[in-house]
């Protein structure tokens, strides 16, 4: 009611974003009860993103697992962190994403660079973890990769992951999303990756 009668540049811009993506799940039905009811609409871009992904991943997993493990955490986090660019909604971004694990050339880029105290309080041990998960494709590979390190290495004993209830923008992350990337790293012909979806 506050925007009532306002057009699209004259509102607040997550408003409008917002609005606008639940109107559209609205108009292809996966709100109502029928047919369409639940069938994501970006379903289709979101395979194709975990599977560019994937492809990014597959030859970075090998080297990346016989490293130490303080320089594979650090290569995780930053490539978790990383990861948040690969979002359906700007494909110029997510085209500059797929860099995969090579971020060590981008650190300057953070306004702050907390690795150090994060690897210190991390490995120090804590109960339990939170991801606030974002993104399917790189995104969410990385960060299940980095749940999968900081559980194997008994950093923690618990990883949540907190996932849309519904494709809120283009390229969320919900728990069916993780399911089918869970299934096609099993898939895959490297042993690491096939590992890796065992444990997860």
């Amino acid at each position: 009611a506050r925007f009532a009668g306002r057009g699209w540049l004259d509102v607040p811009w997550y408003f409008a974003e917002t609005f606008f993506y639940r109107k559209l799940l609205e108009a292809v039905g996966y709100l109502q009860s029928g047919p369409l009811h639940g069938r994501d609409p970006f379903a289709r871009q979101k395979r194709q993103q975990e599977a560019a992904a994937l492809a990014q991943l597959a030859p970075s997993w090998e080297p990346l697992a016989h490293l130490p493990s303080d320089p594979r955490f650090e290569a995780l986090l930053h490539s978790s962190l990383w990861g948040n660019r690969a979002d359906l909604s700007n494909l110029t971004i997510t085209e500059q994403a797929q860099a995969g694990l090579a971020t060590r050339s981008e650190r300057h880029l953070l306004l702050i660079d907390d690795t150090a105290a994060v690897h210190e309080r991390l490995a120090a041990g804590v109960q339990r973890l939170d991801f606030i998960c974002d993104n399917v494709g790189l995104d969410s590979l990385f960060d299940l990769a980095l749940a999968d390190f900081l559980l194997t290495e008994g950093w923690t004993s618990q990883v949540v992951l907190h996932l849309k209830d519904r494709p809120f923008f283009v390229s969320d992350a919900m728990t069916t999303d993780i399911e089918i990337v869970v299934a096609a790293l099993a898939q895959r012909p490297d042993s690491g990756l096939n590992t890796l979806a065992r444990r997860l």
